[in-house]
């Protein structure tokens, strides 16, 4: 996903976040359309930033799956079989 897709997204979420804000009762109508950006913005939002608003490190964005898990599943299917990598992996 590029950062600029996500940066649209997220602009998007706090320009209505700031129209309801100033509208009464903090309800707006928004066509279908606007509804399903605003979503869309939402999950890019929660999937790709941090509590402030900033971009997290690619490679980070899956909670460390990737840079964390592979290298220990790898090793696990690398390890030989034998009781004492059976017992401790």
């Amino acid at each position: 996903m590029p950062d600029e897709e996500i940066k649209v997204g997220v602009a998007t979420v706090k320009r209505y976040k700031a129209i309801s804000e100033i509208a009464q009762n903090g309800e707006i109508n928004v066509s279908k359309d606007e509804k399903a950006k605003i979503l869309r913005g939402i999950k890019l939002m929660n999937a790709s930033t941090n509590d402030v608003g900033d971009l997290i490190f690619k490679p980070c964005r899956m909670c460390g799956y990737f840079t964390f898990n592979v290298p220990i599943t790898v090793g696990m299917m690398l390890a030989p079989p034998t009781i004492m990598n059976t017992v401790l992996l």
